[in-house]
């Protein structure tokens, strides 16, 4: 009686949704269908790279970066807003101060990535630069000093991207993990700290939006889990059953690692291997559906693929035989097959460069594809992967078909 009174609410929610998506000027229906270009709903991550194989022709990091996602095709992107010294060392961020969420936001090499007119949406792993403690309790003045962080920055965005069409997601990084790391010392605490730690930052960005009107960009609030099959670190519950339900979200993300190795799915022929992954990030998905509030914005099925990948090398040190190319090409075609199936918003590749090595980086000048464990679609060397190549074959496809549709 409990789960059919609870789809109940669940449907008329949607219903109530449908009827303010219809009648609401500022919000636009056809921005968020997931029918849309593939170029527009696939993307790759550039956050943390241990290497830049192109600085001899583009200088930076970021220019490197907005030329090679080009070359790929995807006009979606994720980055990070935290430590840019570390996550983006081929870059200067000398000049600006980047004491503030809207401040990093502002800086010119940010600027770099986000005023470029060929990229249509951004995933921003967003934190007020003074993070706060919400796992002993949000107390009132981190409340609203989460509200205010949250606030300036979506404000920044619609204002200062204005008739651009841009979407921003300004999401959290993987809460199964966060919550994990603090639950053990914080048993009677941390859950209820971190709902009242998203619902501020969501609070923020309404506050801005409700200021800002319609601008012709667009700016929500993300909330991304990674455990939706397996159990969560250090004993604590899954964000999707404790804490989902119990936000406001525009959309809610997934970071898809659970299965990937040959420990997750065994190894039964490409066939089957395919079909595992599949159906197991199809299940993830229709669960994380499930716990997730509906939305005005993105609909009942609010949910996107925020990260995945497999490491190459990795991979093949972990299982000796296993050919790590193919393995994530594999990884990354299922899990895309998967996506588009179900019907996520989008789904972001980890990532364009590693960030991981294998060994200690004495030289980022000077980086082996040996040194690094194999998140990547291009190696130290400047080559490309397999997954590379599927990504931008199917990018390719799509753009012809609906040119000639």
């Amino acid at each position: 009686m409990c789960i059919l009174f609870l789809f109940c609410i669940k449907k008329i929610a949607a219903c109530v949704i449908a009827v303010l998506i219809a009648f609401s000027g500022w919000i636009r229906c056809d921005r968020n269908r997931p029918d849309k270009p593939l170029a527009e709903r696939i993307g790759v991550t550039y956050w943390g790279a241990a290497y830049e194989p192109f600085a001899d022709t583009y200088g930076t990091g970021i220019a490197s970066a907005i030329a090679q996602l080009k070359a790929l095709g995807t006009k979606v992107t994720k980055l990070s807003t935290l430590a840019m010294e570390d996550n983006y060392r081929f870059d200067d961020w000398s000049g600006y101060p980047l004491d503030s969420l809207v401040n990093v936001l502002k800086h010119p090499t940010c600027r770099q990535l986000l005023d470029d007119a060929f990229f249509t949406s951004y995933f921003l792993s967003a934190y007020e630069t003074n993070n706060v403690v919400w796992w002993d309790g949000l107390d009132a003045a981190e409340k609203s000093y989460v509200i205010a962080s949250f606030y300036d920055a979506a404000l920044y965005l619609l204002t200062e991207y204005a008739g651009t069409g841009k979407t921003f997601i300004l999401q959290n990084w993987e809460a199964d993990n966060a919550l994990g790391y603090v639950y053990n010392e914080f048993p009677g605490t941390s859950v209820q700290g971190m709902t009242d730690y998203f619902n501020a930052r969501q609070a923020g960005i309404l506050l801005a939006r409700q200021e800002a009107g319609r601008k012709g960009v667009f700016v929500y609030g993300g909330i991304e889990v990674n455990f939706l099959k397996l159990s969560p670190p250090g004993g604590a519950p899954r964000v999707a059953d404790a804490i989902v339900p119990h936000t406001n979200a525009d959309i809610y993300l997934y970071s898809c690692w659970e299965t990937k190795d040959k420990w997750d799915i065994g190894d039964n022929g490409e066939a089957a291997n395919l079909a595992a992954i599949r159906t197991a990030v199809t299940q993830a998905l229709t669960y994380l559906t499930e716990k997730a509030p509906a939305s005005v914005y993105f609909g009942e099925k609010n949910v996107a693929i925020s990260e995945f990948g497999y490491p190459a090398l990795g991979g093949e040190r972990s299982h000796p035989g296993l050919v790590g190319d193919d393995w994530q090409r594999m990884v990354t075609q299922a899990t895309l097959e998967a996506g588009l199936e179900f019907g996520a918003h989008y789904m972001v590749y980890w990532e364009l460069y590693c960030n991981d090595p294998f060994i200690p980086i004495v030289d980022p000048t000077n980086v082996r594809n040996a040194d690094m464990n194999g998140y990547w679609l291009i190696r130290p060397d400047g080559t490309k992967s397999a997954a590379y190549d599927y990504i931008q074959n199917l990018l390719k496809r799509d753009a012809d078909r609906k040119a000639h549709q």
